[in-house]
């Protein structure tokens, strides 16, 4: 898909949308987050070409924000919601079991959080805002947060998509000039090749 650009939002959640698991399996090898299939009765990876009897858990949760003028959908990976809600989806899965259908409380804990987000915005989502929003930096407890979101039905919050200001209504278009001393989680690429929001 053509990348139009990245930007910061400012935004609440709203809740888990659960479409399907808030999990997947990926490749046995760390570094590798691509989602495995069963053959003969083994895990194999597409991208690496290995097989693995087992796979690393790896958290794949859609969530719904909003701002001030409306809500979209965005999609959390496995670095960022383990630092959210502070427990490994493995160990979440153990405490829950696969048998279990429903959301961990854990995961729906991370309502009503106002956060600040770095997100891709790309072609299709221009047509269609119910795209999820990948995720690739979240700001988690700055006082940036209290600044950009505060009340999120007054004035001040941008809408998504839109440049965040400074004082003096200059855009912010780095990050360096957004979060310089802030505590930022930077997700960088490495979910560029896991599967799509509505893969099986």
């Amino acid at each position: 898909m053509e990348e139009l650009g990245e930007f910061w939002i400012a935004c609440k959640t709203l809740g888990v949308e659960s479409l399907e698991q808030w999990y997947y399996i990926s490749c046995g090898q760390n570094t590798c987050y691509k989602k495995v299939v069963p053959i003969n009765g083994l895990l194999h990876c597409k991208k690496c070409g290995r097989d693995w009897k087992e796979g690393i858990v790896r958290y794949k949760v859609l969530l719904r924000v909003k701002d001030k003028s409306m809500d979209v959908p965005i999609l959390l990976w496995d670095r960022e919601v383990a630092e959210l809600v502070g427990v490994s989806a493995e160990n979440l899965l153990k405490k829950y079991g696969v048998e279990y259908e429903g959301i961990p409380l854990e995961l729906l804990a991370l309502t009503n959080r106002k956060m600040l987000l770095k997100i891709k915005m790309k072609k299709q989502q221009v047509y269609g805002l119910q795209v999820p929003f990948t995720v690739i930096a979240i700001d988690r407890g700055s006082d940036a947060i209290a600044k950009f979101c505060g009340d999120l039905e007054g004035d001040g919050v941008v809408g998504v998509g839109s440049p965040l200001l400074d004082d003096e209504g200059s855009v912010m278009n780095t990050d360096e000039d957004f979060f310089v001393g802030h505590d930022v989680v930077n997700l960088g690429d490495d979910y560029e090749d896991v599967v799509e929001v509505n893969d099986g």
